[in-house]
């Protein structure tokens, strides 16, 4: 029997990260409404379960930037495994601060990561819109930041990409330097 070529990449794929179900498309299973944003390997779509459901946030990898990229698969497959950490390990307190990893989705192209939509922006877009942040607010984020981390390297999770790209800022009033 001769495989070819996806399908083997597909084999590895689903047994390297865990992938809990497969699907012809992602169309067929969500509801795509619009790119939130997009990284080196991967691109980030707002999203809603087909049928109803909380809106979702889906970061899609292409599985042709997997093949022949074992560091890069080694790096998905760390991903998961500590978000699925997270979810299991980490109270509802200390969840409220983590991304929350709803499924992992396997189409015949990509990769599919659904997880928590947050409301709100980067908190380098904030800082790109309104400068310097004021000292009571950066830190009221940095406690929630540090907590979160704390919680993590409780369960032996080390983040490894802390950036102002990657923390997501909510809740907070349209402009953080109001007129006195």
């Amino acid at each position: 029997m001769q495989l070819e070529a996806e399908s083997v990449l597909e084999y590895i794929v689903d047994n390297t990260v865990g992938v809990d179900a497969t699907a012809s498309s992602l169309d067929s299973r969500y509801d795509l409404s619009g790119k939130l944003g997009e990284g080196a390997f991967s691109q980030v779509w707002r999203g809603q379960r087909l049928g109803g459901g909380e809106p979702c946030a889906l970061k899609c990898i292409g599985l042709e930037s997997l093949d022949d990229d074992d560091e890069a698969l080694e790096m998905l497959a760390n991903e998961i495994a500590a978000l699925r950490a997270a979810a299991q390990g980490l109270g509802a307190a200390q969840r409220r601060h983590v991304l929350g990893l709803r499924e992992v989705v396997r189409t015949s192209e990509e990769v599919c990561l659904v997880v928590d939509l947050v409301a709100g922006s980067e908190l380098f877009e904030l800082i790109e819109r309104h400068g310097a942040l004021p000292e009571p607010m950066v830190r009221h984020l940095v406690r929630q930041l540090l907590g979160a981390l704390a919680a993590l390297h409780g369960l032996g999770i080390c983040h490894r990409d802390i950036k102002c790209e990657n923390a997501m800022v909510s809740g907070l009033h349209p402009n953080p330097n109001p007129a006195p």
